[in-house]
């Protein structure tokens, strides 16, 4: 009895002992896989940002795709600034004359012509019209509104040895319009005055002041109207067109990039900002964009959207579309695809019809409309297929 007794007390007193040191064991384990999978984390986030380092090396160096296309350059004349107008008869030129643009004298409409003349556009004369920022004022010979210096010796020098300023000027000669073909017109009658708004809103107004029709593209101050010499009409806000009617830059030949391949990782896309920030009770939208209250149509804002795509490895971009010319969508989408280009994305762009299902429009109009996005949005690039 005393030796089971002594036992018990040894196992009384081994117990607790037993129990501490099989708790440490279980500690230790906790602590080395801790360690363990830190180790393991700093590996593969090292591993990770090597990827990253690596493919964006690739980027920098991954072939611009948009080197022999036409990507949203629109230099040409401008027509209106800010408070300036256009009445009907008065027409502003392309740089080369191709086009025009005014407002007809019967009808009071705004189109976008293409002229045909009876002789060449433009002749270039080589003139010398400044010595250090004086003008020439002797043995000159007026071209047309230039001058042009015809002193003797060296053309470019005087006879103290200043150097001329050899300028090439664009003379228009007096011609003939034999023929004029409408590319665009507003669609609207009894227009008096065509005029650029100090926020880049371009209105049409009848006599009594009334506006008949606009672009659309308020909150855009120190916009400017332009024509280019390859047929488009738009309005330009800094280098993007936030409004655009006329000639597409490319022609529909089949798909124009490579086709996607599945699994497709698409986004939508909304490119209906200012107009729609307001909710139907009038109220500003309660949340607000990282961007601020944003336009679609700002280049600032459609380079961060491409990039934020980008980044988050999108390889479509669904455009919400409710049909020709709505929301400004020619110059929205097309500033959208020649940025995805400029930036050299490899993002792709497609259309979503969205009024399909609620206006059941007929074959007819249906085929009208897929020909309106084949015309101005499928041939290009970014199109996806």
């Amino acid at each position: 009895n005393n030796n089971n007794n002594n036992n018990s007390g040894n196992e009384q007193r081994n117990t607790p002992a037993a129990a501490a040191g099989s708790k440490k064991k279980p500690d230790r384990l906790i602590i080395g896989l801790i360690i363990l999978l830190f180790v393991v984390g700093s590996i593969a986030l090292g591993l990770l940002q090597y990827q990253h380092g690596e493919e964006v090396k690739k980027e920098k160096e991954k072939p611009r795709i948009f080197d022999d296309y036409f990507v949203g350059k629109f230099d040409g004349t401008i027509i209106l600034q800010a408070t300036e107008s256009l009445e009907p008869g008065e027409f502003a030129i392309s740089p080369s004359g191709k086009y025009r643009v005014g407002l007809t004298m019967e009808g009071g409409d705004l189109v976008l012509e293409e002229v045909v003349y009876d002789t060449p556009a433009i002749t270039n004369h080589t003139i010398t019209p400044m010595i250090n920022d004086t003008a020439i004022l002797n043995n000159e010979t007026s071209i047309g509104n230039e001058t042009t210096s015809t002193k003797g010796g060296d053309p470019d020098t005087t006879d103290s040895g200043n150097v001329l300023e050899t300028v090439t000027n664009n003379i228009e000669e007096e011609r003939t319009i034999l023929e004029t073909t409408t590319i665009w017109s507003a669609g609207i009658q009894g227009g008096a005055k065509v005029f650029l708004q100090t926020d880049g809103n371009l209105v049409i107004r009848n006599a009594a002041g009334a506006s008949v029709w606009s672009t659309g593209t308020h909150q855009h101050s120190g916009a400017t109207l332009i024509v280019d010499d390859g047929g488009r009409i738009g309005v330009r806000f800094m280098e993007s067109l936030i409004w655009m009617q006329g000639v597409p830059q490319g022609i529909y030949q089949g798909p124009s990039s490579v086709d996607l391949a599945f699994p497709i990782r698409g986004a939508f896309y909304y490119a209906w900002y200012p107009q729609t920030w307001k909710v139907s009770s009038g109220a500003r939208a309660r949340f607000e964009p990282d961007l601020g209250y944003y336009v679609s149509g700002d280049p600032a804002v459609v380079d961060t959207h491409i990039d934020q795509l980008e980044y988050g490895k999108f390889d479509l971009g669904i455009i919400s579309w409710f049909g020709p010319s709505t929301n400004l969508d020619i110059a929205r989408i097309t500033n959208l695809m020649d940025r995805t280009l400029e930036l050299n994305a490899n993002i792709k762009w497609t259309i979503y019809y969205e009024d399909e299902w609620k206006l059941d429009p007929n074959q007819l109009q249906l085929k009208a409309d897929y020909e309106y996005i084949k015309k101005y949005f499928a041939w290009h690039p970014t199109y996806a297929h």
